[in-house]
């Protein structure tokens, strides 16, 4: 299995996304290069940040509390 296998659509975006942010420091976009080396960086933050994550079933949700006077 390659390491884009395991990645959903979104997260093949945000790899991409990430991977040009982290390198358009020049003022002009089309001086921007996204390398392999880049990108394969960006798959594995986000397969590790999947692996952290993989116990959790739904988002936590922090509870709010109603309080009566």
């Amino acid at each position: 299995m390659t390491q884009v296998q395991c990645l959903s659509g979104g997260d093949i975006l945000n790899v991409c996304v990430n991977a040009i942010h982290a390198d358009g420091t020049d003022a002009a976009p089309e001086k921007w290069l996204v390398t392999k080396e880049m990108l394969a960086r960006e798959i594995l933050k986000t397969n590790k940040a999947k692996a952290e994550h993989a116990g959790e079933k739904t988002k936590r949700r922090r509870r709010i509390a109603f309080q009566s006077r």
